[in-house]
């Protein structure tokens, strides 16, 4: 919580005047830079905590789908629902942020949920997910442009949620 509160500080400080230059260039690559930042900060604890938590499960998850006591969509849908924060803040502004919010963690959270599916181990899975991570914030271009990305790497940015 003190991490958490001491890096709202630094970020808020260090965006804070950042609207009042929306016009120049400098204040349009602050903007995307913090916004990227939003997007990093939603992901990361989403796909990390997923990998963390659901490897511990799913020996019970196995025998009871084996069982016939429920099906991997009812599973799915039910952590889903599980895990998804209930907001009651007014404001259009502050209900979208929250909204976009929402999308990119439920993506970052179903990406944890695959790697967790396909990887046997918790260590696997950890060692998939950062290189994942780096080629999606790669290609989500803030740090290349993706008009000049190649042929061969332009296809990644369609199913990378940091863009």
């Amino acid at each position: 919580l003190i991490q958490r509160i001491l890096m709202g500080f630094f970020l808020g400080t260090l965006y804070f005047t950042t609207t009042d230059k929306t016009s120049t260039k400098t204040g349009k690559l602050n903007i995307n830079a913090a916004l990227f930042f939003l997007v990093c900060e939603y992901t990361y604890p989403s796909v990390f905590g997923i990998l963390a938590y659901l490897p511990s499960e799913y020996a019970l998850f196995r025998r009871e789908y084996h069982d016939g006591l429920y099906g991997v969509s009812a599973y799915y849908l039910a952590k889903v629902l599980a895990l998804l924060p209930i907001f009651t803040i007014d404001g259009f502004h502050v209900i979208l942020a929250l909204t976009i919010g929402v999308l990119i963690e439920q993506s970052s959270t179903a990406f944890g949920f695959m790697l967790s599916a396909i990887s046997p181990s918790f260590t696997i899975a950890i060692s998939i997910a950062g290189p994942l991570l780096t080629i999606f914030s790669l290609t989500g271009g803030l740090y290349a442009n993706i008009g000049q990305l190649p042929g061969y790497i332009n296809w990644l940015q369609y199913i990378s949620w940091f863009r």
